[in-house]
């Protein structure tokens, strides 16, 4: 059975800053573009932008599985190895 536990609210601000960085940084590369023209490598920012919100989402749940979970699935092994399980 999968259990969820639900994002303490540090998880969930660490979301909502990244998100909103993003969003203020391909707003500032959009300024550039409308103040400059479609000039390298801001234009380039602009599109590379319009995914990385999903993509940060995506890394902070890798860093979460890498920092935490995978530790925790570690010494859950080392315990039944302990117990001959």
């Amino acid at each position: 059975m999968n259990s969820v536990t639900p994002l303490d609210a540090a998880e969930i601000e660490g979301l909502s800053d990244t998100l909103d960085d993003e969003y203020k940084s391909r707003e500032a590369y959009v300024q550039v573009v409308r103040d400059f023209g479609a000039v390298r490598p801001f234009i380039d920012c602009v599109d590379a932008e319009k995914c990385p919100d999903i993509l940060a989402v995506y890394q902070a749940l890798r860093t979460a599985s890498l920092e935490r979970h995978l530790s925790a699935f570690r010494r859950c092994t080392e315990r039944s190895h302990g117990r001959g399980l």
